[in-house]
């Protein structure tokens, strides 16, 4: 007796036949069950009749099963006393992704795919967080399936796991790490001998290696008072150069940061102002 194919492997709630054969057999063949621990894990069934030379079998798969996978062995027999076995395996292809790991540097993204065949439902993405930081943030957020891709995007310096889960319960995991180079700039403090128009503007470097995104400064203010203007207005990295006009006597602490949570400072400080003359 020989089954073709010689086994199933079937999704919870599906189907599949299979022939089973006996050279110059004109008897019936008797069938057996799909069960497991006592367990029926799918109903079988001949089409068209169960006489030989050969014969289709059905079997169908329930749609539920308390624990997956789950695997049976059908018996299959003649008149004479011979049996074969068609091995049936039901549950879902292993959801997969693309790579076990992403480094990130700077603010340059990095993405991955996910996959499951056979599976027409979604993908749940979920969050690269550490101690509730966010360390990266990855979107789409929900992938229809079969396969996608998700785009993981830096937010701070750190490390993660992505978990990324189907409907039925199945999930995987890439391991996220975000190395930030160090902001700095060319000098810790800026001295001005004078103010005003007397004053020659001074210039700074800001550089970030590997971030191309933005940098914010804030002013430099007594109160609400400018002491100097900082221009350009807009920077982006890696680098950039700033210029300083001395506009009043007094000093100031400057912040630098970018957009992936570090930062750096640099004193200003103006210690004469513009004469008068009346």
């Amino acid at each position: 007796i020989t089954t073709t194919p010689p086994a199933l492997s079937l999704l919870p709630g599906g189907s599949g036949t299979f022939t089973v054969a006996e050279k110059n057999y004109n008897q019936s063949f008797s069938l057996g069950t799909c069960t497991s621990s006592g367990k029926t894990l799918a109903t079988v069934s001949f089409l068209g009749g169960n006489r030989g030379p050969s014969a289709t079998v059905k079997v169908s798969a329930a749609a539920s099963l308390s624990h997956l996978p789950g695997a049976c062995t059908i018996a299959i027999g003649d008149q004479y006393g011979q049996t074969a076995g068609e091995s049936v395996t039901i549950g879902y292809p292993p959801l997969t992704v693309s790579t076990p790991s992403l480094m990130l540097t700077g603010n340059g993204a990095g993405s991955f795919t996910v996959s499951e065949g056979q599976y027409s439902g979604n993908f749940t993405v979920g969050t690269c967080e550490s101690n509730s930081r966010t360390i990266a943030t990855a979107a789409p957020s929900v992938v229809p399936g079969p396969s996608g891709l998700v785009t993981v995007t830096p937010a701070s310096a750190g490390s993660c796991n992505l978990s990324v889960t189907d409907s039925h319960g199945q999930s995987a995991s890439v391991a996220v790490s975000v190395v930030l180079s160090p902001l700095t700039v060319s000098a810790s403090s800026v001295q001005f001998p004078a103010a005003g128009a007397a004053a020659i503007p001074q210039t700074l470097t800001l550089a970030e290696a590997n971030d191309s995104g933005s940098f914010n400064v804030t002013p430099c203010v007594a109160g609400s008072t400018p002491l100097a203007q900082i221009l350009p207005g807009s920077i982006s990295g890696p680098s950039a150069l700033l210029t300083i006009s001395a506009l009043l006597v007094g000093t100031c602490n400057v912040m630098v940061s970018d957009t992936l949570g570090q930062s750096t400072t640099f004193a200003i400080s103006i210690t004469t102002g513009t004469i008068n003359l009346q």
